[in-house]
Protein backbone atom coordinates (compact mmCIF):
# COMPACT_ATOMS: atom_id res chain seq x y z
CA UNK A 1 0.00 0.00 0.00
CA UNK A 2 0.91 3.62 -0.56
CA UNK A 3 -0.42 5.59 2.37
CA UNK A 4 -1.04 9.26 2.47
CA UNK A 5 -1.50 11.90 5.17
CA UNK A 6 -3.77 14.43 3.27
CA UNK A 7 -6.02 17.92 3.77
CA UNK A 8 -8.79 18.19 2.19
CA UNK A 9 -12.11 20.47 2.01
CA UNK A 10 -13.42 17.81 5.12
CA UNK A 11 -10.54 17.60 6.99
CA UNK A 12 -6.88 15.79 7.68
CA UNK A 13 -7.23 12.00 6.04
CA UNK A 14 -5.35 9.28 5.21
CA UNK A 15 -5.56 7.55 2.36
CA UNK A 16 -4.51 5.23 0.40
CA UNK A 17 -3.41 5.52 -3.87
CA UNK A 18 -5.26 3.55 -6.10
CA UNK A 19 -6.25 3.63 -9.79
CA UNK A 20 -8.87 5.18 -8.90
CA UNK A 21 -7.21 7.94 -6.91
CA UNK A 22 -6.61 8.35 -3.42
CA UNK A 23 -9.08 6.44 -1.32
CA UNK A 24 -9.97 7.79 1.97
CA UNK A 25 -9.74 4.77 4.33
CA UNK A 26 -11.05 6.33 7.63
CA UNK A 27 -14.27 4.31 6.41
CA UNK A 28 -12.62 1.44 6.42
CA UNK A 29 -11.32 1.54 9.90
CA UNK A 30 -12.70 -0.99 12.56
CA UNK A 31 -12.01 -0.47 16.52
CA UNK A 32 -10.38 0.30 18.22
CA UNK A 33 -9.75 3.04 15.23
CA UNK A 34 -12.05 5.99 14.60
CA UNK A 35 -12.57 7.36 11.03
CA UNK A 36 -10.38 10.43 12.27
CA UNK A 37 -7.27 8.11 12.97
CA UNK A 38 -4.02 9.51 12.18
CA UNK A 39 -1.10 7.19 10.33
CA UNK A 40 0.57 7.35 13.51
CA UNK A 41 -2.74 5.88 15.69
CA UNK A 42 -3.06 3.27 12.79
CA UNK A 43 0.52 2.13 13.14
CA UNK A 44 -0.17 2.37 17.53
CA UNK A 45 -2.30 -0.03 16.61
CA UNK A 46 -0.42 -3.13 15.27
CA UNK A 47 0.46 -4.85 12.52
CA UNK A 48 -3.17 -6.44 12.19
CA UNK A 49 -4.64 -2.92 11.56
CA UNK A 50 -2.45 -2.45 8.46
CA UNK A 51 -3.54 -6.04 7.13
CA UNK A 52 -7.34 -5.56 8.36
CA UNK A 53 -6.81 -2.09 6.47
CA UNK A 54 -5.37 -3.95 3.13
CA UNK A 55 -8.37 -6.83 2.75
CA UNK A 56 -10.94 -3.46 3.27
CA UNK A 57 -9.61 -1.89 0.61
CA UNK A 58 -9.80 -4.91 -1.69
CA UNK A 59 -13.80 -4.89 -0.65
CA UNK A 60 -14.68 -1.49 -0.77
CA UNK A 61 -18.35 -0.54 -2.39
CA UNK A 62 -19.92 2.65 -4.53
CA UNK A 63 -20.10 4.82 -1.64
CA UNK A 64 -15.85 4.71 -1.14
CA UNK A 65 -14.63 8.24 -0.89
CA UNK A 66 -11.76 9.10 -3.85
CA UNK A 67 -9.72 12.23 -4.11
CA UNK A 68 -7.59 13.74 -7.14
CA UNK A 69 -4.06 14.24 -5.51
CA UNK A 70 -4.35 17.83 -7.67
CA UNK A 71 -7.57 18.09 -4.66
CA UNK A 72 -5.29 17.54 -1.89
CA UNK A 73 -2.59 19.26 0.53
CA UNK A 74 -0.08 16.58 1.21
CA UNK A 75 0.99 16.69 4.37
CA UNK A 76 4.04 14.29 6.35
CA UNK A 77 3.11 10.84 5.93
CA UNK A 78 3.32 10.71 9.78
CA UNK A 79 2.61 13.87 11.02
CA UNK A 80 3.66 13.66 15.18
CA UNK A 81 6.75 11.38 14.71
CA UNK A 82 7.84 10.40 18.68
CA UNK A 83 12.13 11.05 16.92
CA UNK A 84 13.33 11.31 14.09
CA UNK A 85 16.93 9.85 14.01
CA UNK A 86 19.19 10.94 11.24
CA UNK A 87 22.61 9.12 9.95
CA UNK A 88 25.09 11.11 9.16
CA UNK A 89 27.97 10.58 6.72
CA UNK A 90 26.26 6.80 5.90
CA UNK A 91 27.79 7.06 2.23
CA UNK A 92 31.59 6.63 2.03
CA UNK A 93 31.55 9.28 -1.09
CA UNK A 94 29.70 11.87 1.26
CA UNK A 95 32.00 11.99 3.99
CA UNK A 96 34.96 12.08 1.09
CA UNK A 97 33.37 15.41 -0.41
CA UNK A 98 32.93 16.60 2.50
CA UNK A 99 37.04 15.91 4.15
CA UNK A 100 35.21 13.90 7.11
CA UNK A 101 36.26 10.72 8.58
CA UNK A 102 33.75 7.76 7.93
CA UNK A 103 32.63 6.96 11.28
CA UNK A 104 33.63 3.86 13.33
CA UNK A 105 29.44 3.89 14.77
CA UNK A 106 26.14 4.98 13.11
CA UNK A 107 26.32 9.35 13.57
CA UNK A 108 22.86 9.58 14.85
CA UNK A 109 21.30 13.08 15.51
CA UNK A 110 17.66 14.09 15.93
CA UNK A 111 15.90 16.34 13.52
CA UNK A 112 12.77 17.98 15.75
CA UNK A 113 9.10 17.39 14.30
CA UNK A 114 8.20 20.80 13.64
CA UNK A 115 10.71 20.47 10.52
CA UNK A 116 8.31 18.59 8.79
CA UNK A 117 6.34 19.82 5.63
CA UNK A 118 4.84 17.17 3.12
CA UNK A 119 4.95 16.96 -0.52
CA UNK A 120 4.74 20.27 -2.67
CA UNK A 121 4.68 21.93 0.06
CA UNK A 122 7.65 25.21 0.26
CA UNK A 123 10.59 25.31 2.03
CA UNK A 124 10.66 28.62 4.02
CA UNK A 125 14.10 30.02 4.14
CA UNK A 126 14.13 32.59 6.45
CA UNK A 127 16.73 35.54 5.91
CA UNK A 128 19.11 34.20 9.27
CA UNK A 129 20.87 31.81 6.94
CA UNK A 130 22.39 31.87 3.65
CA UNK A 131 23.62 28.67 2.53
CA UNK A 132 20.69 26.25 2.67
CA UNK A 133 21.87 23.36 1.20
CA UNK A 134 19.59 19.46 0.13
CA UNK A 135 20.06 16.26 1.37
CA UNK A 136 18.09 13.53 -0.18
CA UNK A 137 17.32 10.73 1.64
CA UNK A 138 15.53 7.11 1.98
CA UNK A 139 13.54 7.13 5.16
CA UNK A 140 12.34 4.34 7.44
CA UNK A 141 9.08 4.55 9.07
CA UNK A 142 8.98 2.05 12.68
CA UNK A 143 5.74 -0.10 12.92
CA UNK A 144 6.27 -2.19 15.93
CA UNK A 145 7.90 -0.99 19.03
CA UNK A 146 10.71 -2.98 20.02
CA UNK A 147 13.99 -2.65 22.04
CA UNK A 148 17.89 -4.18 21.77
CA UNK A 149 16.27 -5.51 18.43
CA UNK A 150 18.45 -8.30 16.32
CA UNK A 151 19.58 -7.05 12.97
CA UNK A 152 17.86 -10.17 11.60
CA UNK A 153 14.51 -9.39 13.05
CA UNK A 154 15.05 -5.54 12.08
CA UNK A 155 12.55 -5.69 9.00
CA UNK A 156 9.76 -7.19 11.15
CA UNK A 157 9.14 -3.67 13.06
CA UNK A 158 9.52 -1.82 9.67
CA UNK A 159 6.20 -0.37 8.69
CA UNK A 160 7.52 1.43 4.89
CA UNK A 161 9.53 3.62 3.50
CA UNK A 162 9.13 6.98 1.97
CA UNK A 163 11.45 9.96 0.86
CA UNK A 164 12.84 12.62 3.29
CA UNK A 165 15.03 15.84 2.48
CA UNK A 166 17.73 16.86 5.43
CA UNK A 167 17.60 20.79 4.31
CA UNK A 168 20.31 22.04 6.07
CA UNK A 169 21.69 25.60 7.06
CA UNK A 170 25.53 25.03 6.25
CA UNK A 171 26.25 28.40 7.60
CA UNK A 172 24.25 27.76 11.20
CA UNK A 173 25.47 23.94 11.03
CA UNK A 174 29.24 24.67 11.08
CA UNK A 175 29.10 27.45 14.03
CA UNK A 176 29.62 24.38 16.97
CA UNK A 177 30.01 21.25 17.34
CA UNK A 178 26.64 20.19 17.51
CA UNK A 179 25.48 20.59 13.97
CA UNK A 180 22.01 20.01 14.63
CA UNK A 181 21.22 23.65 14.99
CA UNK A 182 21.57 23.68 11.04
CA UNK A 183 18.98 21.16 10.52
CA UNK A 184 15.98 22.45 12.88
CA UNK A 185 14.20 24.89 10.80
CA UNK A 186 10.73 25.40 10.33
CA UNK A 187 9.78 23.30 7.09
CA UNK A 188 13.82 21.83 6.62
CA UNK A 189 12.49 17.94 6.35
CA UNK A 190 10.67 17.68 3.67
CA UNK A 191 8.94 13.94 3.83
CA UNK A 192 6.48 11.86 1.78
CA UNK A 193 4.40 11.64 -0.31
CA UNK A 194 3.55 8.14 0.98
CA UNK A 195 4.24 5.30 3.65
CA UNK A 196 5.17 2.48 1.24
CA UNK A 197 4.60 -0.55 2.77
CA UNK A 198 7.41 -3.46 2.44
CA UNK A 199 5.56 -5.70 0.06
CA UNK A 200 5.59 -2.77 -2.58
CA UNK A 201 9.28 -1.76 -2.12
CA UNK A 202 11.47 -4.70 -3.07
CA UNK A 203 15.01 -5.00 -2.25
CA UNK A 204 15.95 -2.12 0.26
CA UNK A 205 19.44 -2.61 -0.48
CA UNK A 206 19.11 -1.73 -3.90
CA UNK A 207 17.13 1.49 -4.48
CA UNK A 208 18.67 4.47 -6.07
CA UNK A 209 18.74 7.95 -4.83
CA UNK A 210 18.60 11.02 -6.64
CA UNK A 211 18.15 14.90 -6.17
CA UNK A 212 17.37 17.24 -8.71
CA UNK A 213 17.60 20.96 -8.53
CA UNK A 214 15.88 22.95 -10.78
CA UNK A 215 16.06 19.47 -13.11
CA UNK A 216 19.81 18.76 -12.76
CA UNK A 217 20.56 15.77 -11.53
CA UNK A 218 23.00 17.12 -8.11
CA UNK A 219 23.35 13.40 -5.97
CA UNK A 220 22.66 9.94 -7.34
CA UNK A 221 23.46 7.14 -5.01
CA UNK A 222 22.45 4.11 -4.02
CA UNK A 223 21.05 2.23 -0.94
CA UNK A 224 23.40 -0.49 -1.25
CA UNK A 225 26.58 2.03 -0.81
CA UNK A 226 25.42 2.71 2.99
CA UNK A 227 27.80 2.28 5.24
CA UNK A 228 25.35 1.07 7.71
CA UNK A 229 22.65 -1.09 6.12
CA UNK A 230 19.02 -0.04 7.48
CA UNK A 231 18.81 -3.57 9.33
CA UNK A 232 21.72 -2.40 11.51
CA UNK A 233 20.79 1.13 11.98
CA UNK A 234 17.10 -0.13 12.90
CA UNK A 235 19.49 -2.42 15.95
CA UNK A 236 21.56 -0.26 16.47
CA UNK A 237 19.20 2.28 17.52
CA UNK A 238 17.18 0.13 19.21
CA UNK A 239 20.34 -1.04 21.80
CA UNK A 240 19.73 3.25 22.94
CA UNK A 241 15.99 3.93 22.95
CA UNK A 242 13.38 1.77 22.77
CA UNK A 243 11.86 2.22 19.20
CA UNK A 244 8.26 3.54 18.90
CA UNK A 245 5.62 3.36 16.24
CA UNK A 246 5.94 6.33 13.92
CA UNK A 247 9.61 6.95 14.51
CA UNK A 248 11.53 7.84 11.36
CA UNK A 249 14.99 6.72 10.77
CA UNK A 250 16.65 8.94 7.97
CA UNK A 251 19.32 6.51 6.68
CA UNK A 252 21.83 9.23 5.01
CA UNK A 253 22.62 11.00 2.01
CA UNK A 254 24.95 10.13 -0.97
CA UNK A 255 27.50 12.76 -2.54
CA UNK A 256 26.21 15.12 -4.45
CA UNK A 257 25.64 17.81 -1.98
CA UNK A 258 25.93 22.29 -2.59
CA UNK A 259 28.55 22.65 -0.26
CA UNK A 260 30.90 20.50 -1.25
CA UNK A 261 30.95 21.63 -4.85
CA UNK A 262 33.35 24.36 -6.77
CA UNK A 263 32.19 26.72 -6.25
CA UNK A 264 29.60 25.99 -3.70
CA UNK A 265 25.89 26.08 -4.39
CA UNK A 266 23.21 26.64 -2.40
CA UNK A 267 19.29 27.07 -2.66
CA UNK A 268 17.56 30.18 -2.99
CA UNK A 269 13.66 31.37 -3.49
CA UNK A 270 12.35 30.06 -7.04
CA UNK A 271 14.65 26.54 -6.83
CA UNK A 272 12.43 23.14 -6.90
CA UNK A 273 13.90 20.34 -5.22
CA UNK A 274 13.03 17.13 -6.21
CA UNK A 275 13.88 13.27 -4.21
CA UNK A 276 13.33 10.40 -6.36
CA UNK A 277 13.92 6.70 -4.25
CA UNK A 278 13.56 3.37 -6.54
CA UNK A 279 10.26 2.17 -5.77
CA UNK A 280 8.92 5.24 -2.94
CA UNK A 281 8.34 7.80 -6.26
CA UNK A 282 9.20 11.45 -6.05
CA UNK A 283 9.09 14.57 -3.43
CA UNK A 284 9.11 17.49 -4.81
CA UNK A 285 9.08 21.13 -3.03
CA UNK A 286 9.50 24.53 -3.74
CA UNK A 287 12.16 26.91 -2.03
CA UNK A 288 10.26 30.18 -1.09
CA UNK A 289 11.39 32.94 1.15
CA UNK A 290 9.74 32.96 4.52
CA UNK A 291 7.50 36.08 4.97
CA UNK A 292 6.65 38.10 8.35
CA UNK A 293 3.03 37.50 9.88
CA UNK A 294 1.58 40.26 7.55
CA UNK A 295 2.50 38.88 4.32
CA UNK A 296 5.35 40.41 3.19
CA UNK A 297 8.60 38.98 1.37
CA UNK A 298 11.44 39.38 3.95
CA UNK A 299 14.79 38.22 3.85
CA UNK A 300 14.50 37.72 -0.51
CA UNK A 301 17.61 36.21 -2.09
CA UNK A 302 18.09 36.15 -5.71
CA UNK A 303 16.08 33.67 -7.66
CA UNK A 304 18.51 30.83 -8.82
CA UNK A 305 21.16 28.21 -7.24
CA UNK A 306 23.41 31.12 -8.12
CA UNK A 307 26.01 30.93 -4.49
CA UNK A 308 25.88 34.72 -3.23
CA UNK A 309 28.72 36.38 -2.87
CA UNK A 310 30.45 36.17 0.31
Amino acid sequence: MRLATVRTATGTNVCVATNRGLLDVGPLLGEPLSEGASLREILEAGPGALTALREAIETVGDDAIYYAEEEVTFLPPVLDPPRIFCIGRNYEEHAKEGKAEVPDFPMIFLKPATSLVGHAQPIQVPPSTQKVDWEGEIALIIGTAGRDIPESAAFDHVAGYSIGNDVTARDWQRRTSQFDQGKMFDTFGPFGPYLVTPDEVGDVTNMLVETRVNGEIMQSGNSADMIYPMAMLVSYISQAVKLLPGDVILTGTPSGVGYARTPPVFLFPGDVVEVSVTGLGELRNEVVALTSSVGDPVGVQPTGSATPPL
